[in-house]
């Protein structure tokens, strides 16, 4: 039997398409077919477009008969005549699943429920002769698949995707753990639970009962079975597509010295955070109604608290940062900007990291990098800052590079000179690092390395072409796999109806006009000065802050300024009464429960910071630690470059660098600027003013022009209006009136 069969056997409607099959997938409503199989090495697998559930036969069966994937993998293996599991895991595994149905009095006063014990598949064992009768084992088989006399005891065993490999026991009474012994067959290190993960985070705890309480609160949740997390434990996580692992150990000496260890060791290719509780375990905590989401800090920030806390002079806090280095080096560097922000926020003013001199290891990798977008790239790149001087860099060839490159328009040979570079070094500086990464995401090693070994520096040009054809799909793009991408998206759009992206609520006119605040679009919000860009952005904020986590920042005004008008926008009282204090009870009671509603952690405010490109990072830092879906910019006439290019130019360059660096992250960009609506218009790039706006219009996306109108003009008495004048997705042009309460900050559409 093969997989076609064995779906028509269950009911599934196939229908031929070329080389594959479609069916409408039956683990969701799916009115038009989006499940696909095809063949691949004389084998099928199944993927549907839409759920986005897929992998081969045993998997399939396992979803639509309810089995375990171990169990279906040796079901699937009698039907299809292929070679079974071994017969040894399969005998420990259904030896271990008879005791998921002996719960323990134990676990329920700990507040385990019978259905997270059968998830997990644990149980309790009263007699271990009598077990092993049931199982059909001897004890010189049970000891050779790493059982051990488990009487009296609740039993925790470890799964992964072939079935049991070890089992862990704890006396109910001594409360005393065992584990399978690391002679016995199957034995291998690993975190228990990660049988039943899904996605790119985990929770992980010391704790089989901590991580049971953890996962019925909605974490998905593992157990290290202790403080220790070896290599092989980071390779399970990195297997199975982990990006983010939170830790919470218990609050005593032995769960902080674990967070130490995080905080100095943990790889830097996973983003590792921490929930540290004073006292106590997670299980307690959690019933106790704390919510870990709400703590969760970098192990880099726990570790300065502490120690930088402790110091007494001076000289105690420089011995205090320079022992933090290390911590701060492990962590990946999307997590680094925010981390120094916050440490220069809580210790002391200005960049305290560099001014304490940590003795941070120069990264000449990156330095070369550096060096290769000046020269290719024109510091269009966000790595390519503008501010660079001789002094950024460590080595005496670097520094003379870069002169090369600022005072004589160094050639890529120059460099090669310089550098003292071979072929192949050098080739890899005319890519700037980009291929190296590409390389890994798409499997090409093989014919790039065919490139590089008859690259000459003769042709720099034609090898980076090469290059760029070898990693890059998007200079030519098959037809056939440009069809199949859109389909998914019809199909996803067909299977969920609606607009796509944020929608705006309160604002339905122009909610439809714009097609909701879709992933990767940057809208510019254009007026006058004192016309209601910043207020039409707080009242934008107020719809989807709920909902959608975002970061304003403010160029122009204060950090308190946005608190007060987003707290009279959502509460509707008068920002006045609240900086004189002068409100009813009734006023104080809705700020009152409009601050409880923004204090969610959903909002995050930027201040004091205009240069581009550290804008940029701060907004890329948050939506890789806080996933942040949408960024307000105010406003973007004051973000500064640092250089010589007409203002006009600059201009341009911020929105490219806005659309191409934000746009792919999927964050909907709501830049703010004080350009006229008759110069947002104009086709003429003459003049400063409406050559900045003609250079900015052609990047955005939307541009939306505001104004304060005279109601007394005005047709429907209205006092504030949108035009969109641009829309390059949705309607082409609107004007839509609005009624615009100064007091409470509040607009709202004249429907």
């Amino acid at each position: 039997m093969n997989l076609i069969e064995y779906m028509t056997e269950h009911g599934l409607k196939l229908e031929r398409k070329g080389l594959d099959w479609w069916c409408s997938c039956p683990f969701h409503k799916d009115d038009t077919p989006s499940l696909q199989v095809s063949e691949r090495d004389g084998k099928h697998v199944w993927y549907c477009f839409s759920c986005k559930r897929g992998g081969g036969p045993s998997k399939l069966m396992a979803e639509l008969e309810g089995v375990p994937e171990w169990d279906a993998k040796r079901k699937w293996a009698e039907l299809a005549g292929e070679r079974a599991p071994e017969e040894g895991r399969v005998a420990l595994t259904k030896a271990v699943e008879r005791l998921a149905a002996n719960g323990h009095p134990y676990l329920r006063a700990r507040g385990i429920t019978d259905d997270t014990c059968r998830k997990f598949g644990i149980g309790y064992c009263d007699d271990y002769g009598a077990f092993l009768g049931a199982a059909g084992l001897d004890e010189g088989r049970a000891a050779d698949l790493g059982l051990f006399d488990f009487s009296k005891s609740i039993v925790y065993p470890f799964f992964d995707h072939d079935g049991c490999y070890k089992v862990a026991a704890r006396t109910v009474e001594g409360k005393s753990y065992r584990t399978s012994p690391d002679k016995s067959k199957y034995f291998r290190y690993g975190l228990w639970g990660m049988h039943l993960l899904r996605g790119p985070e985990a929770w992980i705890f010391e704790g089989f009962h901590d991580a049971m309480a953890a996962s019925q609160a909605g974490y998905q949740a593992l157990a290290a079975a202790g403080t220790d997390m070896p290599a092989k434990a980071w390779e399970e996580l990195r297997d199975r597509g982990i990006e983010r692992a939170v830790f919470v150990p218990d609050g005593d000496e032995g769960g902080r010295g674990w967070l130490e260890r995080l905080a100095d060791s943990a790889p830097a290719d996973c983003v590792v955070e921490v929930v540290a509780l004073e006292r106590g375990d997670p299980d307690d905590a959690l019933a106790a109604g704390m919510d870990f989401r709400s703590r969760v800090q970098t192990p880099f920030e726990w570790l300065a608290k502490i120690r930088m806390n402790s110091a007494e002079d001076l000289a105690g806090r420089v011995r205090a940062v320079q022992s933090l280095s290390k911590a701060f080096l492990r962590m990946p560097r999307s997590q680094r900007e925010m981390s120094k922000e916050w440490f220069s926020a809580s210790f002391g003013g200005g960049d305290e990291l560099d001014w304490l001199h940590v003795d941070i290891e120069p990264d000449l990798e990156s330095e070369r990098t550096v060096l290769a977008n000046c020269l290719y790239s024109k510091g269009v790149r966000l790595e390519a800052t503008q501010k660079l001087e001789e002094w950024h860099f460590n080595t005496k060839a670097h520094k003379n590079a870069f002169a090369l490159i600022r005072d004589r328009e160094a050639t890529p040979q120059m460099l090669q000179v310089e550098l003292k570079l071979d072929l192949s070094q050098f080739v890899d500086l005319v890519n700037f690092g980009y291929y190296i990464d590409r390389v890994k995401e798409t499997g090409t090693k093989a014919r790039v390395s065919r490139i590089l070994s008859r690259a000459s520096p003769a042709d720099v040009g034609r090898t980076v072409e090469e290059l760029y054809r070898a990693v890059d799909r998007t200079s030519v793009t098959d037809g056939a796999d440009l069809i199949s991408r859109t389909m998914e998206r019809i199909n996803e759009r067909v299977n969920h109806p609606g607009m796509p992206g944020i929608q705006l609520r309160g604002f339905p006119t122009l909610n439809k006009v714009l097609m909701g605040m879709v992933p990767g679009r940057l809208i510019y919000v254009s007026g006058n000065s004192g016309h209601g860009k910043t207020t039409l952005a707080c009242n934008v904020v107020d719809q989807i802050v709920d909902e959608y986590p975002g970061l304003f920042v403010s160029l122009e005004m204060t950090e308190d300024e946005i608190a007060d008008k987003q707290l009279a926008v959502r509460s509707g009282v008068p920002s006045m009464k609240m900086v004189t204090g002068s409100m009813e009870q009734p006023e104080y009671d809705r700020v009152l429960q409009a601050a409880q509603e923004l204090r969610r952690g959903n909002l995050q405010v930027v201040y004091g910071v205009t240069d581009l490109y550290k804008i940029v990072a701060l907004i890329k830092a948050h939506a890789m630690r806080r996933k942040i879906r949408w960024a307000v910019i105010d406003y973007v006439q004051l973000i500064t470059l640092g250089s010589d290019l007409a203002r006009w130019e600059q201009l341009a360059l911020i929105t490219k660098t806005l659309k191409v660096q934000l746009g792919p992250l999927g964050i909907t960009t709501l830049a703010l600027t004080q350009l006229t609506k008759q110069a947002l218009k104009s086709d003429r790039t003459d003049g400063n003013e409406q050559a900045g706006a003609y250079a900015m219009v052609a990047d955005a996306d939307a541009v939306l022009a505001v104004r304060k109108e005279d109601p007394t003009e005005t047709k429907d008495g209205s006092n504030f209006s949108i035009s969109v004048t641009k829309n390059r997705f949705g309607f082409d042009e609107a004007f839509i009136p609005c009624a615009f309460d100064r007091a409470t900050q509040k607009i709202c559409e004249l429907i």
